[in-house]
């Protein structure tokens, strides 16, 4: 669906009080009503920018719609118009499969009736590509009530037949095993899904419980007395004097260990980084590990502490660490900070950084499995907690989603020979939508495994799922980089995101617009969905961006 954008055109004006009308030039162009939401400014800024720019420009301000009733009349049918022409498009473009994402949210009510609301932003990703489709408020944040709304979303954008893959959080709500909303979605899509559980998630849950078995305070509330410590005496200490624990490191890592993850490290900062922690984190690590020799990174002042985030708490853990010489803190404290740090950078960072592809979670996932039991070696404590928490949380070990391994770069062809051949093998277990390890494998056959034990002819259903092209299966894995099937089937599975961080992405986005503007639910929608889309073509204001096409 195209809109052509004119400057300016006329529009017809009636007097008010009179019959009489008169003709305006109507220069309110759908990229501008974009422009004015996204930067959350009101029909009443609107008018005194709008004025003074028209008259900047040398133009008589009479001969233009900017009174507030003017301009929120424009405005409404702008967007309206504008939202919807992103649906239709969208409905064009969509393919035959993708992934629905979504993440509650509570927010501060809008109706003076009620303190607070929850809202359910709900997502569409596919290829590199994600579409807000609602943030429908909810009655009542069970299992129940996130798959209605999911499902009402759905229908609303015939994506009924396409929709294969569920991704969202492995909270009760979303996972229950009877009314978790995973389930009642199958249940309404009459069928079997996939269910790709957020695996920055998991890995933050089990952070949480190493934390909780090393500093049981930072556990108690956002505000931790060390960290808030920490933050209040941060002018008292010089971020450039960081400790470097290169003996400590050297009792439990080999010279290329260290040397290993210092490459790996430094390839990942080159790379473009969504977040700032994310970079904070990969810095910080560099410096623990002593590899910032030269001193390029700075350690930045303590920032904001959030009960949910709990990379968070990793940052102000590496800080603490790096810099108690400065800083008053107890020998248990400082001791206990350590282990944890050793834990975070040594065996959390990288799983965590390489959490996004689905291609890459099976192998990794039995790889940290694998590293923790050898964590024992280290700190007993670590690894129990650490693996406890993992083997609740093996979604990307069942028959179906294992096979995405065959598209792993990381996994030899030898080992994907033996996955092929494990196709044809029958599995009587009954593991459902995530694998439970039997009390015998968790005395020692588990950590053994490879990952193509966990392959069987049940795997071979991912295929027609995803409407991929299997024949490449009949040619030997090492022909594979030149075979059209696999080279066709690889780039459909390499696209697919393991994280729900596009549902985070969209409780930002009606964090930042909750209550501005409208307050109207329909027009709230079309604004969001306008917004992500303005984002999309200009994420920064540099000039190069600032030439895109607005409409195609």
């Amino acid at each position: 669906m195209h809109l052509k954008e004119d400057f300016p055109t006329l529009i017809q004006n009636k007097q008010p009080g009179t019959s009489e009308t008169t003709m305006r030039k109507n220069f309110i162009t759908p990229k501008l009503v974009a422009v004015l939401d996204r930067c959350q400014l009101s029909m009443r800024d609107s008018v005194f920018i709008l004025e003074a720019t028209i008259e900047a420009l040398g133009y008589n301000t009479d001969e233009f719609p900017i009174s507030k009733s003017s301009i929120q009349r424009i405005r409404t049918e702008k967007r309206k118009e504008r939202a919807e022409a992103i649906k239709v498009r969208f409905q064009n473009e969509v393919p035959d499969v993708v992934t629905v994402h979504w993440d509650g949210k509570l927010l501060p009510a809008l109706d003076t009736r009620k303190s607070k609301e929850e809202r359910l932003p709900i997502v569409i990703s596919y290829a590199n590509k994600e579409q807000l489709i609602n943030v429908p408020r909810l009655e009542s944040s069970s299992g129940s009530g996130q798959a209605q709304a999911v499902w009402n979303a759905i229908v609303d954008w015939n994506l009924e037949d396409k929709v294969q893959i569920l991704c969202c959080d492995t909270t009760a709500s979303n996972t229950g095993h009877i009314n978790g909303a995973c389930v009642l979605l199958e249940q309404k899509l009459n069928r079997d899904m996939l269910i790709f559980a957020c695996r920055h998630h998991v890995y933050e849950l089990v952070l949480k419980s190493v934390f909780e078995v090393k500093i049981s305070q930072v556990t108690a509330n956002p505000d931790i007395p060390l960290f808030k410590k920490f933050r209040d005496n941060w002018n008292g200490v010089d971020p450039d004097k960081a400790q470097c624990y290169k003996k400590k490191l050297a009792l439990h890592l080999t010279v290329s260990e260290i040397d290993n993850l210092l490459e790996f490290y430094r390839t990942e900062l080159t790379k473009e980084i969504v977040r700032d922690d994310y970079r904070e984190l990969i810095e910080l690590s560099v410096i623990f590990l002593g590899g910032d020799t030269q001193r390029k990174f700075k350690i930045r002042p303590p920032g904001a502490m959030h009960q949910a985030r709990w990379m968070a708490r990793a940052i102000y853990s590496l800080k603490i660490s790096l810099l108690s010489d400065q800083f008053k803190i107890t020998i248990k404290d400082k001791t206990a900070l350590l282990d944890v740090c050793l834990f975070i950078v040594t065996s959390y960072v990288k799983p965590w950084l390489q959490c996004i592809l689905a291609v890459k979670a099976p192998y990794q996932d039995l790889c940290f499995l694998k590293s923790m039991k050898a964590y024992e070696k280290i700190d007993k404590s670590i690894s129990k907690a650490a693996l406890q928490k993992i083997i609740q949380h093996l979604w990307y070990l069942t028959d179906e989603i294992s096979v995405l391994s065959l598209f792993d770069d990381d996994v030899d062809q030898e080992t994907k020979g033996k996955m092929v051949e494990n196709l044809t093998k029958e599995n009587l277990s009954t593991h459902g939508k995530r694998y439970i390890p039997s009390k015998e494998e968790l005395c020692g056959p588990l950590y053994e495994k490879n990952i193509y034990d966990f392959i069987s002819v049940r795997s071979k259903s991912l295929f027609d799922r995803l409407k991929i092209d299997d024949s490449f299966l009949h040619e030997c894995p090492a022909t594979w980089s030149s075979n059209a099937s696999f080279q066709e089937a690889r780039k459909k599975v390499s696209t697919l995101r393991a994280v729900n961080d596009a549902a985070e992405r969209a409780v930002k986005l009606i964090q930042d617009y909750h209550g501005v503007i409208t307050v109207e639910e329909e027009q709230k929608q079309f604004l969001l969905r306008c917004v992500q889309e303005h984002r999309k073509i200009y994420p920064d204001c540099k000039k190069q961006t600032l030439k895109r096409k607005f409409i195609e």
